[in-house]
């Protein structure tokens, strides 16, 4: 298995998410196979758990003979992840049959072979080819131009990581209907867990009101016995109500769940006494990342 990536926005995106999954586990286990890499784990009190799936037309460059299953320190992961923007390039591999290993390259290239520009040479010859096939003339200018986009490391680092051997079994989740699908700008949710944590608090209450068209987000502490935010349907962008809803959660593993890093939109569906879905929403449909976070149970309902 190997993939690499070239673009840095890339490199931190993928970082970023694995900043989320680092939360759930320390030890997170990647499937590659012919259509990309998928990941699912747990968070050790089995409370929530995530899904990942990526594409592999989302990598630059995308390598698999056999179908590879590879479990990885997420820790040991992020810290060397942490050094990519020196780097303009970065190339993860593993081959069980050679070396038991996975084995992380970040490389920089000499700032004389970056590839010229095309469009600009097309515009200044287009007068001059007027009666002649537009086609032939870009084919000759690309194959000219190719012979000198090969780039040359100049700079490179790299690390070879041992992975880990755990049992992983992959949960089949059923698609569900949900009766409130609620989508905003992750910013916006960022900003309502930061202002709803300023006193400790272990319950995250969400009521949803089908009559008034809002939503509510609420905690309770010792310190304060109530802080609530409201957001009506004009300021979110997309407020599906069926019924109300009034649903307690654990604060902390919404929190864990939330990073305004990843997309610039987050859905969050719910129906009641049922794990409530969180889906980033990327611009690109590549990459699928949702996490599902079960409800408190009140003692009064396992009586």
């Amino acid at each position: 298995m190997k993939f690499k990536l070239t673009n840095r926005d890339k490199i931190r995106e993928l970082i970023n998410i694995f900043d989320i999954l680092k939360k759930f586990n320390d030890i997170i286990t990647f499937n590659f196979n012919k259509y990309g890499v998928q990941s699912q784990s747990m968070d050790t009190s089995h409370v929530s758990l995530f899904e990942l799936s990526i594409k592999c037309e989302w990598f630059d460059e995308y390598i698999l003979k056999n179908d590879t299953v590879v479990s990885i320190k997420m820790n040991d992961l992020i810290k060397i992840l942490s050094v990519y923007d020196k780097y303009e390039s970065l190339t993860v591999s593993y081959i069980l049959e050679e070396d038991d290993s996975v084995n992380i390259i970040f490389e920089n290239y000499e700032k004389n072979d970056s590839p010229p520009v095309l469009v600009p040479a097309v515009k200044k010859r287009r007068k001059k080819i007027e009666n002649e096939n537009i086609d032939q003339e870009m084919n000759k200018l690309t194959e000219k131009m190719s012979e000198i986009t090969i780039k040359k490391a100049n700079e490179t680092i790299s690390f070879v990581l041992n992975p880990v051997e755990v049992e992983c079994e992959i949960l089949g989740i059923p698609e569900e209907e949900y009766s409130t699908v609620v989508e905003m700008s992750s910013n916006k949710f960022t900003d309502v867990l930061k202002q709803l944590s300023i006193f400790d608090t272990d319950i995250f209450n969400i009521n949803v009101s089908y009559n008034n068209e809002t939503i509510e987000f609420n905690t309770y502490s010792d310190h304060c016995k109530e802080t609530k935010i409201i957001l009506s349907n004009d300021i979110l962008d997309k407020f599906e109500i069926n019924s109300d809803i009034n649903i307690n959660l654990s604060f902390k593993f919404i929190n864990m769940c939330i990073s305004n890093k990843i997309t610039d939109k987050i859905r969050i569906s719910i129906n009641p006494n049922q794990p409530i879905n969180i889906k980033y929403l990327f611009k690109q449909n590549y990459i699928d990342l949702v996490c599902f976070i079960a409800p408190k149970i009140d003692d009064d309902d396992t009586s």
